[in-house]
């Protein structure tokens, strides 16, 4: 299953890798900095809609191809339509059921934070730099993302990136909460690699089912209806079972439940 970049360099793409239960996709721009043109969010969304009916997949890493994550938006979608392609990648990615994880090195710009905030964890690489320059090309960050960007990282460091368009490095992206994790560049991919086996190796009625509460809280719901909605799954027991039985023996445990 994959979706070929464009191989003159002129269009870009993403190119989409699943092994076992893990898809690892990425952006690949016309530039060295993966600048996401109008084809590329429109790949990106086809692919992790793809990603979403395919039942086995239960972790998705969102990367860049080569030294850098995403610069944001091409100029020409910015001057179209700021809106509607990037949104509709954020809403398929916010939207993939098992976990998404942003794997972030080099420049992280605009469009590409939001696409990197759109996932459950962001990993980044020492070298990493953040931004959300809006205000340096005259325009308004969405309203959608920027709701999530301020969920995420409070209104006070979300002011200071909006309003002074500055660039901030992977350590203080993490110490505002905007990044999960930083690693060494060289480790970045070893990193990406346990993070995403560790979570496949877990429960995914346990994962997805905290995933969901988790959600829920964010958007002011009560995380206990999506609880008992969950509970009452036929197969709630499965993996519950085979958990507390590998407990008791001290074994490993082969999680059987599955979010199809």
């Amino acid at each position: 299953m994959r979706l070929e970049p464009d191989t003159s360099g002129s269009r870009g793409g993403v190119t989409m890798a699943v092994t076992g239960p893990i898809a690892t996709v990425t952006i690949s721009g016309p530039t060295r900095h993966n600048i996401l043109t109008r084809d590329i969010l429109n790949d990106l969304t086809e692919a992790t809609t793809l990603l979403t009916a395919n039942t086995s997949v239960t972790v998705m890493v969102l990367t860049g191809d080569g030294k850098h994550f995403s610069a944001g938006l091409d100029i020409p979608v910015l001057e179209a339509n700021i809106g509607s392609p990037f949104l509709d990648a954020v809403t398929a990615l916010a939207r993939f059921p098992g976990s998404t994880i942003a794997a972030v090195r080099g420049s992280c710009i605009g469009a590409g934070v939001g696409l990197a905030v759109a996932c459950d964890l962001r990993i980044a690489a020492e070298g990493a730099r953040f931004g959300v320059t809006a205000a340096r090309l005259g325009v308004l960050y969405p309203a959608k993302t920027m709701e999530s960007l301020v969920d995420l990282i409070g209104v006070g460091a979300a002011k200071h990136l909006l309003l002074t368009g500055d660039l901030i490095d992977s350590l203080t992206a993490h110490r505002w909460g905007l990044v999960t994790e930083v690693v060494n560049e060289d480790a970045l991919d070893e990193r990406i690699g346990v993070l995403g086996a560790g979570i496949a190796s877990r429960s995914a009625y346990s994962v997805i089912g905290s995933k969901r509460m988790i959600d829920a809280i964010a958007r002011g719901d009560d995380a206990s209806f999506v609880e008992a909605d969950w509970s009452r799954s036929p197969s709630s027991a499965l993996d519950s079972n085979v958990g507390r039985r590998a407990f008791l023996e001290k074994s490993q445990p082969t999680f059987t439940w599955g979010r199809g």
